[in-house]
């Protein structure tokens, strides 16, 4: 009983290892693939496609050792795009054979869905997209003159005339087109006796003034100049810059007083008496002097008729208030410092400005005119006692006595007056009988 019982113990024990190795081995590794997520990369996600195995036959928790039942990798990376065929041909590029560039027509066609994710991928494995092919080869042109080209010169500012040139296309040559015996290239003269206007310079520094003072016959000036430069030699009439003045002036030393110079002594005057009454006062004899600015006025008697017309270089103003003995009502703007000087010497030598007695248009009224703009400083001064022999005075637009300032006219009707006739007496004459 004890032997069976410890052979019976024996196979057991024997039966269960067996049994156990046999679970081990039933471990079965086996990756099965699933499909990719996409055909192709078309954007900057990779596609991925996922294997998965199973563990069959394990026991006692054992679950193929823990290895992993599924792993992941990328696919599909590349696609390079599908083309979707040529199009129609176009136009043809001219309707006749030039013999210069074709003439061609084309046709193109399109990469379709590739990817984006590399920019300089340009699709379709780099297929040409476009095509080209000769057409009209066997259609004649037929030749022309082109239009006259661009003058060489605006203007012409020399002796050497501007030219212009035209071309005969000669086009068509394999069909005898030859411009009809025309040469291949015209040239013609343009633009001649056009003239150049030229460019105005900047103006030069104002120059020294004419005097240190202002001894008012002469108003004081300096000048500036500007040149012309780059017009016309062909014409020695044509001084350039048409319109635009080359010269400008204006005052100076206007309020620096001159001292003044005495002038010759006049001649000695009547005796205070012919005899000397009186013991105690002597009887004289006076002589004067005159500064020489008013000298020469003053000095013209007064029943003399005197005209004075200068160019004051000052503004006499319109208006008259507290100057009606020496002005009107009809000058030009506001009185300046100059102006009132102008006034100021016709009361002094009792003279009138005619220029402003008279109601004019402006434009017969302004006397100089420069840079676009005008004003009234040219004057005639006549005797106020003799003002009833003025009946107008204007300024005559269109003429010029020197640059830039206006012709002034007065018109005085003068009274001569005429010396009686001596009525000779009858002579008697005595014949001898």
């Amino acid at each position: 009983m004890f032997l069976w019982t410890w052979i019976l113990y024996l196979i057991f024990i024997r039966d269960t290892r067996v049994q156990h190795k046999y679970s081990l081995s039933r471990c079965i590794y086996g990756f099965v693939n699933i499909a990719c997520s996409a055909s192709c990369q078309l954007v900057y996600t990779v596609p991925t496609q996922t294997s998965t195995r199973t563990c069959s036959g394990a026991s006692l928790g054992v679950n193929c050792n823990s290895q992993a039942l599924t792993q992941t990798e990328n696919c599909n990376v590349l696609f390079p795009g599908i083309l979707n065929g040529w199009g129609s041909w176009s136009a043809c590029s001219a309707s006749c054979n030039t013999q210069v560039n074709g003439p061609y027509q084309y046709r193109s066609q399109t990469c379709i869905v590739a990817f984006i994710w590399n920019p300089n991928y340009v699709g379709c494995n780099n297929v040409s997209l476009n095509d080209q092919q000769l057409c009209n080869q066997n259609v004649p042109c037929s030749s022309f003159i082109s239009a006259w080209g661009a003058c060489s010169a605006s203007c012409q500012l020399s002796f050497t005339l501007p030219t212009q040139t035209r071309n005969c296309q000669y086009i068509g040559a394999i069909f005898n087109g030859s411009c009809n015996g025309a040469v291949f290239t015209d040239t013609q003269n343009c633009n001649e006796q056009v003239y150049c206007p030229g460019t105005i310079s900047d103006w030069s520094f104002w120059g020294a003034c004419s005097s240190i003072c202002n001894n008012f016959f002469t108003v004081p000036f300096q000048t500036r100049s500007q040149i012309c430069i780059r017009y016309l030699t062909w014409d020695p009439n044509y001084k350039g810059c048409p319109g635009i003045t080359t010269s400008d002036q204006q005052t100076c030393n206007i309020n620096v007083a001159c001292s003044g110079t005495y002038g010759a002594w006049s001649a000695w005057n009547s005796c205070s008496e012919s005899c000397q009454s009186n013991p105690a006062t002597t009887p004289f004899q006076t002589q004067t002097i005159l500064l020489s600015r008013d000298e020469v006025v003053l000095q013209v008697p007064i029943q003399e008729i005197m005209i004075l017309g200068a160019d004051f270089n000052g503004h006499v103003g319109e208006g008259n208030s507290d100057d009606e003995e020496v002005m009107g009502r009809y000058g030009v703007n506001e009185r300046n410092t100059e102006g009132q000087m102008v006034v100021h010497f016709a009361k002094r030598i009792k003279m009138a400005v005619i220029n402003t007695y008279f109601k004019k248009k402006e434009e017969h009224r302004v006397t100089y005119k420069s840079g676009g703009r005008g004003t009234q400083v040219d004057y005639i001064l006549y005797r106020r006692r003799n003002l009833k022999e003025v009946s107008d005075c204007k300024v005559v637009p269109g003429e010029s006595v020197a640059k830039q300032h206006r012709m002034v006219i007065g018109k005085m009707v003068l009274e001569v007056k005429k010396k009686k006739r001596v009525r000779a007496e009858p002579k008697i004459k005595w014949w001898k009988g």
